[in-house]
């Protein structure tokens, strides 16, 4: 069981970043493993002080992490993968379980790039996981374990939803389950810009539009209605709503949020070919 395994792990991060920050941080915050069993590179110490303030294990120096841990995210940019991956090559055995969080980064480009036989995951995260409401997508290659599967969801449960999908739809959920956030809260913060335009305070329009966020979120999972039919319960004839509705219509909303899914998903998919 993946319980028992968990006993073992030793959690490396080759990147410091934000996506990074949101998973370790969170990992820690459930009590899966305690902060000095996490060990985290950058090249340089501008994001790796917040680890240190955690009480997490930091270096300058990528091979040590693969070195040290049995279990590794890889969380660098995309054009620094190939450069990463020549780097810690001579680390890689197959007890590593690598993790990589890099969006348009396929499963065989870590393959060829390393040139060993390894196991590999490919997750697509969200910073939500940070609170505890991330999403995640993944996928694996043939040389994880059905063990291996198993501690990878704990993980990733633990800080939110996952679910496996297959390779080919891994851009897609890039940005279904990484850049959603970011779209929303764009729309948090254009609600609360309006808001404030009717009269309200900021630090008011700001929670006001938060907790909208949470509640409608709730409705969705709790009462399983569609959100077309949620929309409709709060519209009333002639009124203040769908008037409301009538204006995002008029904006384009629902088709520049179907744009900025399909937009982003394209440019995953250029970012593996480049």
């Amino acid at each position: 069981m993946p319980e028992l395994e968990l006993e073992h792990v030793q959690l490396g991060f080759v990147g410091a970043g934000n996506m990074a920050q949101a998973m370790a941080f969170g990992f820690v915050k459930t009590g899966l493993l305690t902060a000095d069993r996490v060990f985290a590179s950058a090249p340089s110490d501008r994001n790796l002080v917040k680890w240190r303030a955690k009480g997490m294990k930091t270096t300058n120096d990528n091979r040590e992490v693969v070195r040290t841990c049995n279990m590794v995210f890889l969380a660098c940019k995309p054009y620094q993968l190939g450069d990463v991956l020549a780097e810690i090559k001579g680390e890689i055995s197959e007890d590593k379980l690598l993790l990589s969080v890099i969006a348009g980064m396929d499963i065989s480009f870590i393959e060829n790039n390393l040139g060993v036989k390894c196991k590999v995951v490919w997750v697509m995260p969200s910073t939500p996981c940070l609170v505890l409401a991330g999403v995640s997508s993944y996928c694996c290659n043939d040389a994880v374990s059905k063990s291996d599967k198993q501690l990878v969801e704990l993980f990733l449960c633990k800080v939110g939803m996952c679910f496996e999908i297959q390779e080919r739809l891994m851009n897609a959920g890039a940005i279904c389950c990484g850049a959603v956030p970011a779209f929303l809260f764009t729309a948090a913060d254009a609600l609360a810009d309006g808001s404030v335009k009717v009269g309200l305070q900021r630090d008011l329009a700001l929670k006001i539009a938060a907790h909208n966020l949470i509640g409608a979120g709730k409705m969705m999972l709790e009462t399983g209605l569609h959100p077309a039919q949620l929309k409709d319960n709060i519209c009333s004839p002639n009124g203040a709503t769908i008037c409301g509705i009538h204006a995002l219509e008029k904006g384009g909303f629902r088709d520049c949020l179907i744009s900025a899914i399909e937009d982003g998903v394209q440019r995953a998919e250029r970012m593996s070919k480049d």
